[in-house]
């Protein structure tokens, strides 16, 4: 057992003096931080760009109580009584796009 901590610390030795050995695990940390940070980033960006472009049918809506309507262009959301035979407006709001 002794001889191989004798090993093992001559062989760390050796790799700690080799300045390629320091060049690379400096050059490898330095660059996985922002470049994981990147991948990451465009990872939700597809996530929410895929979101955005998802729609969703109702089916029978003109049973439902209330209806949530959003102006894409705008943000601007509408509640609307799908009771009203013009469909009135109960409230509505600006959301930031």
């Amino acid at each position: 057992m002794n001889a191989a901590w004798i090993v093992f610390r001559k062989e760390l030795v050796d790799a700690l003096r080799d300045r390629r050995t320091w060049f690379v695990v400096l050059l490898s940390s330095l660059l996985a931080g922002p470049v994981s940070l990147l991948l990451i980033a465009s990872f939700v960006s597809s996530a929410e760009e895929s979101a955005a472009r998802r729609e969703v049918i109702v089916a029978n809506a003109t049973a439902a109580p209330v209806a949530c309507i959003v102006t894409p262009s705008t943000g601007e959301v509408a509640l609307v009584s799908a009771g009203t035979a013009l469909g009135g407006i109960i409230g509505s709001f600006a959301y930031p796009l």
